[in-house]
């Protein structure tokens, strides 16, 4: 049986994700995409640290990470420091990326097991640099082109998963996934296949489905209470089994990491946001009460609490099947591995991506469910080893709970590296499998697990070479960190969320909507007008056989415009759906005059209003702007169409630089640091000691080429790299009344270059 619709249910963080990533098949009119969700169901919510992995996602859906991080409060990541697991008082880092580097395939942590039998007594951090850059609270992104000295960093992210889930509805809608708010009581399976077929509401709604992702948390609507698939227990090896969870102020600059703490019976993250930390208790109820654990849970608070404390329960495992009939389960509905190392959120993209490519409208195969279900179970059984480490390795016979973990029998998949280990410090990394042989040394040493000589294949090097190559990697590591920015100012430059309470400029659920679909008019007839730096802009009047349906449209959803700082006004993000004509007119006309190739373009488009009085603008929004820089292979074009009849609202200028150097590093800084960029513009350019006006000519900065009229119903397309803005040769005349103001739709395109 075929597969057209497509239902997820449950929200919160699996479920948007799931969706985001499905929305593809929505956006593209090849399936139904529905999530079913109920605001009366809870979202656990604890999730809030991720593992490197994780930024593949965003490049997965097309979301750029800093809107993301700024949309959701998150920091960066650079690993998790460890207290008090080995004893009591003990610390250790486990980082993301690796201690030095290979030397002629010598792994560099068996290089350091020889220096330290010789002796040598730098720790085993100071080849770190995540390591090193989280002691002294510093971070930065590689970026060749920006920051050619820093070498790459590896990283996650911190988020709040609420904000997050919210962040990706936003996003699914968009694109087309279709929400139904509503208490799911009851399944239907078909009597001979035994397939789920529709899930029915409180209020006695169905909604029917080919195919079912089951995100509905512990509960396991569909994969168990319908389809009764099991569950495999672990809390003989895991024996925590509840959390106390809780948010609090945050007291100072966010840190770069991850923090858990071990307590008499199980332990405490911190996970920092830009504006709060998250903070729960992990503990285990056959040793602790629940308010004992409360309380020592507020007792080591670094602020504030500003909610009440939320109890969780739970049992480690998984489904005995993660993929059953026509459901598939994704996130806590699939398992749960406490969040100790931060798999929680990993799970759910891992599980999305091994479906992704499973999936097939088709209908569904047993080989899809049997390959599903081995990849899940053995990625569930590799971090299962990896946690278990964390408690059975420690030397603290403090509390009962504590002798437990540390005599019980462990699987012997785990027995089996721990010895390796213990021989001479060799892993073996299998396949696919997610912790590197840093995570392995880094735990294994902190937790106090030595190894007894190092491989001989270090004596095989040359001694006086390798001393003088460690000797270098340390001095890199240094010096790299002491030139890295502090964590909050490398936030405060690349992804500053708003103070709770103050609107956010980024993507939200007001700033996305879907008008009536573009109806390109196809008697229009494209021209090219020179712009006089050896590049054309193409112009196509009458372009829309409906632009009122447009207008009429921004002028009942004006309260959903929100900020948006280029061109200076508010603006609403069209979704995909009315964008097809317009996609269809650049691929077919397009094309012709610019060097795009006719598929892969990607394309979003926004209405807005240029409404900022002189004043008031910025000194980027006073100059003339590029929309993206070239990036090889890929062209990034620009466009808009105009929407008002007063042609003296102005229309689109175009410029060339004066001072191309001068403009390409007050871009390069803009995109690191928008301050940084105004005070550089300042002391460059005579321009900015001017009265604020709208740029309508040439100056300091640069030369006027020619303008491009406004005219109702006008598209004007160009080179994003060509240095342009809007005209505005009458500011008195803008309004915030979108009937009567500058109201234009804007679009930005994608393509590969031909």
């Amino acid at each position: 049986m075929s597969i057209r619709n497509i239902v997820i249910v449950g929200g919160g963080t699996a479920g948007w994700m799931t969706a985001a990533a499905f929305a593809r098949f929505a956006q593209k009119g090849l399936a139904n995409v529905t999530l079913v969700e109920s605001e009366d169901v809870g979202i656990v919510g604890v999730g809030e640290a991720t593992i490197p992995p994780f930024l593949g996602f965003n490049k997965l859906i097309g979301v750029k990470d800093a809107d993301m991080l700024a949309a959701v409060g998150g920091t960066f990541k650079l690993g998790i420091q460890f207290v008090n697991w080995a004893k009591q008082g003990d610390s250790y880092f486990h980082p993301f990326g690796n201690y030095g580097y290979e030397i002629e395939g010598v792994p560099f942590h068996q290089i350091w097991h020889k220096l330290r039998r010789h002796r040598d007594p730098r720790p085993l951090y100071l080849f770190n640099i995540e390591t090193l850059a989280a002691q002294y609270a510093k971070f930065a992104i590689t970026n060749p082109e920006a920051r050619p000295d820093l070498p790459p960093v590896n990283y996650a992210y911190h988020i709040d998963a609420v904000k997050y889930g919210q962040f990706l509805r936003a996003f699914s809608e968009a694109r087309g996934v279709k929400r139904i708010e509503g208490l799911i009581e009851d399944s239907a399976l078909n009597p001979e296949t035994g397939f789920v077929e529709s899930v029915t509401l409180k209020d006695g709604q169905t909604v029917e489905g080919d195919f079912f992702i089951d995100c509905s948390g512990f509960r396991g609507l569909l994969i168990e209470q319908a389809l009764e698939t099991g569950y495999e227990d672990w809390t003989h090896w895991l024996p925590c089994d509840r959390a106390w969870a809780v948010q609090s102020e945050q007291p100072d600059g966010p840190l770069p990491y991850t923090r858990a703490t071990a307590h008499s019976a199980g332990w405490q993250w911190r996970v920092p946001l830009q504006h709060r930390l998250g903070n729960g208790h992990v503990f285990c109820s056959q040793y602790m009460a629940d308010d004992e654990a409360l309380k020592i849970l507020l007792d080591n608070l670094d602020g504030e609490p500003t909610i009440e404390p939320r109890l969780l329960r739970f049992v480690t495992g998984h489904r005995k099947k993660f993929w059953n009939k026509n459901v598939v389960a994704i996130g806590l509905s699939s398992g749960f591995m406490e969040p100790l190392e931060s798999t929680s959120i990993h799970l759910i993209h891992s599980a999305i991506n091994k479906l992704m490519l499973l999936f097939s409208l088709e209908g569904v195969q047993p080989e899809q469910e049997e390959i599903f279900n081995r990849l899940s179970l053995k990625e569930f059984r590799k971090i299962r080893d990896f946690l278990v480490l964390h408690y059975n390795a420690t030397s603290r016979d403090d509390s009962e709970f504590w002798n437990y973990c540390r005599t019980m029998d462990v699987p012997d998949s785990l027995t089996e590296k721990i010895e390796l280990f213990r021989m001479n410090g060799q892993f073996f990394r299998e396949e696919d499998e997610l912790f590197t042989v840093t995570s392995w040394a880094a735990v294994m040493l902190g937790q106090g697990i030595q190894p007894r000589t190092y491989s001989p294949l270090v004596d095989a090097l040359d001694q006086d070479e390798m001393l003088k190559e460690v000797g270098e990697m340390e001095k890199s590591i240094k010096f790299v960190v002491s030139h890295m920015p502090t964590h909050a100012e490398f936030l405060q430059k690349y992804c500053p969320a708003s103070a709770p309470g103050e609107r956010t400029a980024l993507i939200s659920d007001r700033t996305l909507a879907n008008p009536p679909p573009l109806r390109i008019n196809p008697n229009a007839e494209v021209r090219l007008h020179d712009i006089g730096d050896g590049s054309q802009c193409a112009i196509v009047d009458d372009v829309l056989e409906n632009p009122e349906s447009l207008i009429d449209f921004a002028v009942q959803n004006a309260s959903r415009f929100e900020w948006w700082s280029v061109p200076p006004g508010p603006r609403l993000i069209v979704g995909d759906d009315a964008l097809q004509d317009l996609r269809r007119l650049i691929r077919s006309k397009f094309s012709r005059h610019f060097p795009i190739h006719s598929t892969g373009i990607e394309l979003w488009a926004c209405l807005s209003n240029i409404t900022v009085p002189p004043e008031e603008l910025s000194h980027y929004q006073r100059m003339c702007h590029r929309d993206r820089a070239q990036v090889p292979g890929t062209r990034y074009y620009a466009g808009l169409i105009y929407l008002f009849r007063n042609p003296d609202l102005g229309g689109t200028a175009f410029y060339r630089w004066k001072k191309p150097e001068v403009m390409e590093e007050a871009e390069r800084l803009h995109n690191i640091d928008p301050a940084a960029a105004v005070r550089y513009l300042d002391g460059a350019l005579e321009i900015f000691r001017h009265p604020p006006q709208y740029m309508t000519g040439s100056n300091d900065l640069a030369e006027l080429l020619t303008v491009v009229p406004a005219r109702y119903n006008r598209l004007v397309f160009y080179d994003g790299a060509s240095a342009h803005n809007g005209y505005i040769l009458h500011p008195e005349l803008l309004t915030d009344d979108l009937s009567k103001g500058r109201l234009t739709l804007n679009f930005f395109s994608t393509a590969h270059a031909r």
